[in-house]
């Protein structure tokens, strides 16, 4: 996808609570869910549990301010790497959080 697209995306995490606003012309979108995740295995894992029942089985890396979340884009299994490649169905985003606004921003 365009980076162009998703480079003004906010997600704000607040305790086991999420949200991510993405606001693309014409349509801007706001999800909410919470959070579960299990930082002993390896890579990471991370269940997002979407308001409208939704449940993604993603894998992420936080490392400082740096945020990197990998996830099936039309379901199926959870990714096993942090890397999304043509083709995969995986997407990878990479957030850095915004200091003045206590907010994660898309890097790419």
């Amino acid at each position: 996808m365009p980076r162009n697209l998703y480079q003004d995306a906010r997600l704000v995490i607040e305790g086991e609570r999420f949200v991510l606003w993405t606001p693309i012309p014409d349509a801007e979108q706001r999800v909410e869910g919470s959070l579960r995740i299990d930082p002993t295995k390896e890579p990471k894992q991370q269940d997002v549990s979407l308001d409208s029942g939704q449940v993604v089985q993603e894998i992420y890396e936080l490392d400082g301010d740096t945020l990197q979340i990998c996830y099936p884009v039309r379901g199926g299994a959870r990714p096993t790497a942090l890397e999304s490649t043509p083709g995969s169905g995986l997407s990878l985003v990479v957030y850095r959080r915004d200091q003045a606004a206590n907010t994660a921003t898309p890097m790419r």
